[in-house]
């Protein structure tokens, strides 16, 4: 049966499951794109855009003269890579990776918050309070989840930093399924509350201050988490 019906994407993504499921494990060897295309009866061109995309992605590396093996995809990833893992658990975060995105965000969430504190402008101060008046008037956790995203984006932009606006827009998928998980399972609490506290500090240009909020608020998602969605 011909597979050509798939896309491209689609046929990286199912390979891409099989690699996180274990069914293809670290240093197994795969066909070679010209076996591939043949098993899938797909276009030698399909297949070598499906092993260009995987290879790209640290899914798998090409060993010349030896073959196609699966790779250390946490050792050697990309963003994508991060994206398929949590494609692939349906949206829902292990603890591991809980762990190591809550330490990324207390790093780069917090310096953001102090830089912000100590470079904002008047149109970064309006902006915040023109994104806080959408957050509070969100009817959805889907309409909240992308608002706060905004939010944390134009404290980032705020910075004067030009790489950090940029890592939060690489990190956009990740983030929201990470802010919608813990609205899905906790409800807002009293996130707006902290965000209205940071962008008081912002203004008052209390660096150290903004900074610790910021981190109060990325500590408090993480430990509702712990004590809630893990147990269920």
């Amino acid at each position: 049966m011909s597979h050509d019906k798939k896309s491209t994407l689609d046929i990286v993504k199912e390979i891409e499951n099989q690699i996180l499921s274990g069914e293809y494990k670290e240093g197994d060897r795969l066909p070679s794109e010209r076996e591939f295309a043949e098993k899938m009866n797909i276009s030698k061109t399909m297949s070598h855009q499906i092993f260009s995309i995987l290879s790209s992605r640290g899914f798998i590396k090409v060993i010349p003269r030896q073959g196609t093996f699966v790779d250390n995809y946490i050792k050697n990833g990309k963003l994508e890579c991060l994206e398929g893992v949590v494609e692939y658990n349906n949206g829902k975060f292990s603890t591991e990776m809980l762990n190591s995105l809550m330490d990324t965000r207390l790093l780069i969430e917090g310096e953001c918050a102090y830089l912000s504190a100590k470079n904002r402008t008047q149109e970064d101060i309006d902006n915040l309070k023109n994104q806080y008046i959408i957050i509070k008037s969100a009817n959805t956790n889907e309409e909240l989840t992308f608002a706060i995203y905004e939010f944390h984006l134009l404290i980032a932009y705020s910075t004067k930093n030009t790489i950090y606006p940029l890592m939060f827009n690489t990190f956009k998928k990740v983030l929201c399924s990470f802010y919608l998980t813990v609205f899905d399972t906790f409800g807002i609490g009293k996130v707006k509350e902290q965000l209205k506290n940071i962008i008081d500090l912002i203004i008052e240009q209390k660096c150290d201050e903004a900074k610790l909020a910021m981190q109060q608020l990325v500590a408090s998602s993480n430990n509702e988490l712990f004590t809630g969605y893990f147990k269920k």
